[in-house]
């Protein structure tokens, strides 16, 4: 589960568009919201990620400079398969 956070010109970005087609992640909004302060509109939408790429989609929104919260991962059965195989998820603020 993580919270991203938004304000002007991103807040038109279709990033959950983004994060389906050029990461092959599905993103499930638990809740959210968009609301307008002066003349900018600013937002945070609290999700979550399935798929193979989660680590890559959270460096791009990082990149994109969104602000990003990581609180939790679902343990898959697939990070148990290679032993050797560590699985890291990289916060980013």
């Amino acid at each position: 589960m993580a919270t991203i956070a938004f304000a002007g010109e991103q807040a038109s970005t279709p990033i959950f568009a983004t994060l389906a087609r050029n990461f092959d992640v599905d993103v499930n909004i638990l809740s959210g919201s968009v609301e307008i302060v002066g003349d900018r509109r600013v937002g945070q939408f609290h999700i979550e990620l399935e798929g193979e790429k989660i680590t890559q989609a959270l460096k791009y929104l990082h990149e994109a400079e969104f602000e990003v919260e990581v609180h939790r991962r679902r343990i898959q059965e697939s990070d148990f398969r290679n032993q050797n195989k560590k699985v890291k998820i990289q916060t980013c603020n």
